[in-house]
């Protein structure tokens, strides 16, 4: 199969299993990043690169937030971005499970292997907000830079390898891993040999790379919130069961099941989603299990080469997630993006012939029901549709000719409706308005125009 055919059935499967993305639009930080996006000239796009002029951002992302949404409504328009941008974000999804097949297809030299772990890549369950929520495009392009990265470091185009890796630290920061993926790659590869000085010139173009980013982050005083903080103690193994559950088939969902001493309410899960949710677990439970323990066999019993080769994979997987494992209020599947590919090796490679094909089977449907169940539970398929209401609502009310606004009703309905609109910046960018006023709250105040939160919700 030549590879204009291999890629295009990478972007099949995509679309196979995220083509209804492409029906939703802006939400939540979408409005964030598209008021931070906005430039008048040339010069304040330059400046989106700029880690001293990030106005307020916690995070120095330009490449994957303010060119990606200033180019966006650039090219497209506000009204029909979100459509070019979901459209864009399953291209990219299929060219990483190309890449994905690719990098695979030189380590193992198997090339049917390569194309099942490329096809589980493009339909895994873990890239679902990856794909559906705009404002996660960031994750995607670190993936495809890491991954062109990481193919070309295998190729021995270094220099290239290190501008790859540079871009994709512009998209997000936790491309730093790269260069510690790329040394396990090459022992993989090359049989373990011994590290030597000669060996080491090879990575002088990421150390010298990376080195710069981290100062240019420490020296522009780039404060992350709180919330993205690493806590170091029980949480770190609840990370880590929910990092190596979430790549068979356990969506996200499950981690507000979480219980007391790192149990899990299981019980409540499958009474609150009946039968998609036993399937999910069942096989995400079992599945990681027989991983585990044949990885453990290969590890006690296996040759010098399968012992090596499995505790490369194993680190390959601990490394990826080492950035958000230690994040106990973001535990997101996406984050798997790269540390996703060795755990689907170590699936797929113990197994021949027929029973690979049913276990890739198993995987891709799980996945699609997964998919299914996140579609109709995540968050960001709700306030999805509630920023599409609340445009509405503002529209058919003729809002955006006031100057400020009440956005009101009992309970938590201001504060969801505030989540989907992000404060005050979705009403303003939807109204081209960047001195738009917008309270939230239970009581309206005096004179002020009016809006439901309800209408809003529902």
């Amino acid at each position: 199969m030549s590879n204009i055919k291999r890629f295009l059935l990478m972007l099949l499967a995509t679309f196979a299993m995220y083509g209804l993305s492409l029906k939703y639009g802006f939400s939540q930080d979408d409005f964030y990043f598209l008021s931070i996006s906005h430039a008048k000239n040339i010069g304040e796009v330059f400046a989106f690169f700029s880690p001293f002029a990030q106005s307020g951002f916690a995070f120095y992302r330009p490449l994957g937030t303010q060119l990606y949404y200033y180019l966006s409504v650039l090219l497209f328009g506000l009204s029909r971005a979100p459509l070019a941008m979901h459209g864009f974000m399953v291209l990219i999804q299929a060219a990483n499970a190309y890449l994905v097949l690719r990098l695979v297809e030189k380590l193992t030299k198997n090339s049917r292997l390569a194309v099942l772990v490329g096809l589980l890549y493009a339909t895994s369950a873990v890239h679902f907000l990856s794909l559906f929520y705009i404002a996660a495009t960031q994750e995607l392009l670190a993936a495809c830079f890491s991954l062109l990265s990481l193919n070309y470091f295998l190729d021995k185009k270094f220099w290239r390898s290190a501008l790859f890796f540079g871009i994709g630290l512009l998209a997000k920061e936790t491309a730093i891993v790269t260069p510690v993926v790329a040394f396990l790659l090459t022992q993989y590869q090359n049989g373990f040999r011994i590290v030597n000085k000669k060996y080491f010139v090879n990575f002088v173009p990421y150390i010298i790379l990376a080195t710069c980013y981290l100062l240019l982050r420490l020296s522009a005083g780039i404060h992350v919130q709180s919330d993205y903080h690493m806590i170091f103690g029980t949480n770190v193994i609840g990370g880590l069961r929910w990092y190596w559950w979430f790549p068979f088939g356990l969506p996200e969902l499950v981690t507000s099941y979480a219980a007391p001493h790192l149990a899990v309410n299981f019980r409540q899960f499958f009474s609150d989603f009946g039968i998609e949710a036993g399937v999910v677990t069942v096989w995400s439970l079992v599945i990681s299990s027989i991983v585990m323990i044949w990885t453990a066999l290969l590890v006690i019993r296996g040759d010098e080469v399968a012992r090596r080769q499995s505790a490369v994979l194993f680190l390959w997987w601990l490394v990826g997630i080492a950035p958000v494992v230690a994040i106990p209020a973001h535990y997101y599947p996406h984050y798997l993006d790269v540390g996703l590919v060795p755990l689907l090796i170590l699936l797929l490679s113990p197994l021949k012939g027929w029973r690979q094909l049913a276990i890739a089977t198993g995987m891709v449907v799980v996945s699609a029901v997964a998919v299914q169940l996140s579609i109709k539970t995540h968050w960001t398929i709700k306030r999805a549709d509630m920023a599409v209401r609340a445009e509405q609502m503002i529209q058919a009310t003729h809002a955006c000719s006031e100057s400020s606004w009440d956005i009101v009703g009992t309970g938590t309905s201001p504060l969801e409706v505030s989540y989907a609109l992000s404060g005050e910046n979705g009403p303003r960018v939807l109204c081209n308005n960047a001195s738009l006023q917008v309270e939230y709250g239970n009581m309206p105040r005096a004179g002020e125009f009016t809006l439901s939160a309800r209408g809003i919700l529902e």
